[in-house]
């Protein structure tokens, strides 16, 4: 990261993480409810990435809020089951949401066992202390070394997905007008102008060429403000989890 602070993951977006992981097979392994057990730990877990005095913040940089939200949410026992899972699916968001993810070199069998160790963190002594700030510092240390960038540029977005991107920013989105539809910039955004976006179908692909050239229109640049972690896509991002690390998610499904 660099240029602007972290985007954080929120409680809704967790329970949406729950509830797309619900809808794949791991649910049938002991995942229970979607709602949690407890919504005060939850909300605990998801504020610990702001923590901090008056306007001194304890966690900064992506690495060490990946860790402390890892730490919250699979330790803070908020779900019925699957808390390791959920926890470790949202930090992997999370770092999506901020351009980055976990390097190659990450082994399914390291993941297993950070999260396992994380889940044990008051039994066992692997990480040198019972401290939990000392075990989010480790963590995060780990986050640090395993993390990359994914910053590619621009990229192709579903039209339903983008034009859902463009109502959160504050867009006015019109009814389809024949093949189109009309985009009227965020009222506070002086720069941007309206501007028209093909709308044959849905499910059909905006090429990255166009998404940045209606977002340029629209005054939606980091020059305003906005940047490519405002387009993240939490629900893509999940199922394109579930598949690469299928492996670990069973594991910890039986841990």
């Amino acid at each position: 990261m660099s240029g602007h602070a972290v985007v954080q993951i929120t409680v809704d977006e967790v329970k949406r993480v729950r509830e797309r992981l619900a809808q794949t097979e791991l649910a049938a392994r002991d995942f229970g409810s979607i709602r949690p057990l407890y919504p005060d730990r939850l909300e605990s877990a998801v504020a610990r990435q702001d923590a901090g005095f008056g306007d001194a913040r304890k966690y900064t940089r992506l690495h060490e809020i990946t860790a402390t939200l890892f730490f919250g949410l699979v330790t803070s026992h908020a779900f019925d089951n699957g808390n390791k899972r959920t926890g470790l699916v949202s930090a992997l968001a999370l770092l999506e949401k901020n351009g980055s993810s976990l390097g190659g070199q990450v082994t399914e069998d390291e993941l297993y066992e950070v999260a396992t160790r994380v889940a044990d963190w008051k039994q066992t002594q692997q990480w040198g202390s019972t401290n939990p700030d000392r075990v989010v510092h480790d963590l995060s240390v780990w986050f640090k070394s395993n993390q990359t960038s994914t910053r590619t540029g621009f990229q192709a977005m579903r039209t339903k997905d983008f034009l859902q991107s463009l109502r959160a920013l504050g867009c006015e989105v019109s009814l389809p007008d024949r093949s189109f539809v009309r985009v009227t910039p965020p009222p506070q955004n002086s720069s941007g102008r309206i501007t028209k976006v093909v709308y044959r179908d849905e499910g059909r692909e905006v090429p990255a060429r166009l998404v940045k050239d209606v977002r340029k229109k629209l005054g939606l640049t980091p020059a305003n403000g906005v940047y490519e972690t405002e387009f993240f896509q939490l629900e893509p991002a999940v199922d394109k989890f579930v598949v690469k690390y299928q492996e670990v998610l069973r594991r910890l499904a039986d841990a």
